[in-house]
């Protein structure tokens, strides 16, 4: 047999949010995630326990871990089911309980996913990451 496409040893899962309880309208900020070596990435979000509100997951990108200037990854460094206000698209509510964005050729090092709570909201929400190398090659045994 031929050589398949190995997925799963190109991605490193990273807690980019802690399981927690969000029940006000606020901003939750999630860990630094330092993308060195990675030529992108993808960011799952999931709430549990459900009751009302929408939360909203907001992408910054900075060149230092402090976080001391950064910026939103702009809609054109993002891949969502749209084209424009992905992250708005990719909002947890009671229709869309799990989501996804990817980063592309995002130019700093850093990382960060925050979420965005409104709507009186009330839920348990968590987030993954991934980062990607080069996908290998393997032979298939």
């Amino acid at each position: 047999m031929g050589a398949i496409r190995d997925i799963r040893s190109q991605l490193s899962p990273i807690i980019a949010l802690e399981p927690q309880t969000i029940n006000t309208d606020t901003t939750t900020v999630g860990e630094i995630i330092d993308t060195k070596n990675y030529d992108g990435g993808i960011v799952f979000t999931q709430c549990v326990n459900y009751t009302t509100g929408t939360f909203t997951p907001l992408l910054e990108e900075s060149d230092s871990d402090s976080f001391a200037t950064s910026n939103v990854v702009a809609d054109t460094n993002l891949i969502g089911d749209v084209k424009t206000g992905q992250e708005a698209d990719a909002a947890l509510s009671a229709s869309q309980l799990i989501s996804s964005l990817g980063v592309v050729n995002n130019l700093k090092r850093y990382l960060r996913l925050s979420i965005v709570s409104t709507d009186s909201a009330d839920g348990i929400v968590s987030a993954v990451a991934h980062g990607k190398n080069e996908i290998a090659a393997i032979s298939n045994p």
